[in-house]
């Protein structure tokens, strides 16, 4: 996500359309921004950050916030996925996060009195 930031910066610092949002520009014309590739590839290039692809942002947008206790239901509605399957797919589950997933779990029984 930070370099996505990084490339927006740098699209709106380049922009020669003073207070607008993010402008490029095309010809003569104004125009807002409908595709963000070619200054998402030129940024991983600057960054030395190679073989990342734009898509790889969708995959990090929905195991970031399962990683960090969201649920796949909220990643899945967040993303517009109709099955679930897909969102699993996306969220990456670490055999670390599914370990500390379980041990959550564990502690809650104990919690309560076991079973």
């Amino acid at each position: 996500m930070i370099l996505f930031g990084a490339v927006v910066q740098g699209r709106q610092q380049q922009s020669s359309t003073a207070g607008s949002t993010i402008g490029f520009r095309r010809g003569l014309k104004k125009a807002h921004m409908t595709d963000i590739r070619k200054p998402f590839e030129r940024a991983c290039v600057d960054g030395d950050v190679p073989n990342f692809r734009i898509h790889d942002l969708r995959h990090s947008f929905c195991a970031l916030p399962v990683l960090n206790g969201g649920t796949l239901y909220e990643a899945q509605q967040l993303l517009g996925h109709k099955d679930s399957a897909t969102t699993l797919r996306y969220a990456h589950l670490s055999q670390d996060a599914l370990k500390v997933a379980t041990e959550k779990v564990a502690a809650q029984i104990d919690k309560v009195g076991g079973v």
